[in-house]
């Protein structure tokens, strides 16, 4: 950082960091030139209702104190906007190039506010929108350029509230893909693909000469740059895309079957099912009315069985090496079976013939 010692106009000593004296008078004349500290009550632009106002000489003339005071409190509101309650502030939510700015309009607004009432004060009528300029861009340590700009920014937000110092750094780079003629048309080619598009096939669809020519591409684009597409257009490479589950237990027939006939069958048999305590193991006397027979439920279970299921943790001697393991679950095998807790699996008393299937 230089540091540059110069003399004020009482031949004391001062410090500018950062800042070319004679840059500083060299932005002075040019402002004075352009009509940085003319007369504020200069005539305006005429109004054209087909073009709009004309702004390009208003840049130049000098805000009033009403009107500088009336954009400092607007900064003031965008840095610090006030909670619903209208108690305490919530933090602005800028990049951090615009929140500094916004900081610098706000510091540099105040100064020439505040300036300009004291020269007034003494009978200076004259604004103080350079010295106060110089003055904040002396304490943020800046240069030539920034004092140009500076008052740029605080000029056009002066004249509409909406022109705010974005930063535009990269906003003259666009993607190919940002043309939305070209967007709709590969966004209809990945649908026409199905559900199971690959990157790949843009790379394909825009190798073709007719494309190409249409939408003025000179070849096509690779796979890296075909993922970043994909992004842009709304895809994201997922595993296992799957969403809940979908049954027919919750539909109408069902629930109607399941409650009007299912449920009070079952509850007019159970009590003529053996009961079981809660241990599971110990059985509860069945006390029926004299001729009524006992009910059984027979209940289904189904079991899968896969060829590589199997432990995969165990004691191993150190000098066991490792044995090849084969990739997946292997072949599998479903047993479906009825079964009762008091006589097991179903089968019959006499013949060799069970329930059980086997597929």
């Amino acid at each position: 950082m230089n540091s540059v010692t110069t003399e004020s106009e009482e031949g004391q000593p001062t410090e500018s960091h950062g800042l070319d004296p004679l840059e500083v008078e060299m932005d002075f004349n040019t402002v004075s030139k352009r009509g940085g500290d003319s007369d504020t009550n200069s005539e305006d632009e005429e109004y054209d209702g087909e073009k709009g106002r004309d702004y390009s000489r208003k840049r130049h003339l000098t805000p009033t104190l009403i009107s500088a005071e009336e954009v400092l409190d607007d900064i003031k509101r965008l840095l610090k906007p006030s909670r619903a309650s209208g108690i305490g502030y919530h933090r602005a939510n800028f990049a951090p190039i615009l929140q500094e700015r916004l900081e610098w309009m706000k510091t540099f607004l105040w100064t020439f506010y505040d300036s300009t009432q004291q020269a007034e004060a003494t009978g200076n009528q004259s604004p103080q929108w350079i010295a106060a300029l110089l003055a904040t861009v002396r304490v943020a340590m800046k240069g030539s350029w920034f004092v140009h700009n500076l008052q740029l920014w605080s000029k056009a937000y002066i004249l509409d509230r909406e022109d705010l110092p974005w930063d535009t750094y990269g906003d003259w780079k666009m993607s190919r893909v940002d043309n939305k003629n070209l967007a709709a048309e590969l966004h209809l080619h990945l649908q026409s693909d199905g559900k199971y598009v690959k990157a790949n096939d843009l790379v394909q669809y825009l190798s073709d000469p007719e494309v190409q020519q249409r939408f003025e591409l000179k070849k096509t684009i690779s796979l890296a740059t075909t993922k970043q597409w994909m992004h842009k257009l709304g895809y994201r490479w997922l595993c296992n895309h799957c969403g809940q589950y979908v049954d027919g237990h919750e539909r109408p027939d069902v629930v109607d079957y399941r409650q009007s006939v299912f449920i009070p069958n079952w509850k007019a048999m159970e009590v003529r099912m053996q009961q079981w305590s809660r241990d599971g193991i110990t059985e509860e006397k069945l006390q029926l009315p004299q001729g009524t027979q006992p009910v059984i439920a027979w209940r289904h279970d189904k079991s899968t069985f896969y060829a590589n299921d199997r432990r995969h943790s165990g004691w191993v001697h150190v000098d066991v090496g490792a044995d090849p393991w084969p990739k997946g679950e292997g072949e599998s095998i479903m047993v479906s079976d009825f079964i009762s807790p008091k006589y097991g699996w179903c089968r019959l008393p006499d013949v060799k013939e069970s329930a059980r299937v086997i597929f």
